[in-house]
């Protein structure tokens, strides 16, 4: 039996699959958010294919980490704590907010245009509003606290989900693709 797309997963995207709009140009940046996408909060570690993912993006693109925290400081030490974790990143901005503020210096640093970077995280209204407002393409990673929280907006819908981070991978790679046709 043909499984038709539902009014809510045109809404908010069937994991693994990309978007009925465009595909972004050729992605050289990957902005992460940290909690609940890269750092499992409840379980106090790293998520299981967090390491083996940022190994394997790293040979091929600029990485940058945002997170937010109401004690920044104690945040940044908790990350630089975590072995070998921070050499993956070109930068590592935590703060009390996230803004288009962090996401632009993440750009800065790694000299792309929003189009060359793309930013995966678990939040609807946090990180992946503020990568579409900028213009990047985003991956909502639906995992854990806010998963069952649904865009309500153009401007909240991601351009890919993802239900776990390996997933990311071959979507990278369809774009790496569709780019180079172009």
């Amino acid at each position: 039996m043909k499984h038709e797309t539902t009014a809510k997963e045109e809404a908010i995207g069937t994991p693994g699959k990309e978007p009925k709009g465009g595909v972004p140009t050729l992605i050289k940046g990957i902005i992460f958010d940290f909690s609940r996408t890269l750092y499992d909060q409840e379980k106090d570690t790293l998520m299981d294919s967090a390491l083996p993912l940022l190994e394997e993006l790293k040979k091929h693109y600029q990485l940058c980490l945002v997170g937010r925290n109401d004690d920044v400081e104690k945040r940044k030490k908790h990350i630089a704590s975590i072995p070998g974790f921070t050499a993956y990143f070109k930068k590592i901005i935590v703060n009390i907010v996230k803004s288009d503020k962090e996401f632009q210096e993440c750009l800065n640093s790694m000299k792309l245009s929003p189009e060359e970077a793309l930013v995966v995280g678990d939040k609807i209204t946090g990180e992946i509003t503020l990568g579409n407002r900028m213009g990047m393409a985003t991956v909502w990673f639906r995992n854990g606290k806010f998963s069952g929280v649904l865009p309500k907006s153009l401007e909240e819908q991601p351009t890919y989900v993802i239900t776990s981070l390996q997933e990311l991978l071959p979507i990278l790679q369809k774009i790496g693709n569709e780019a180079k046709e172009k």
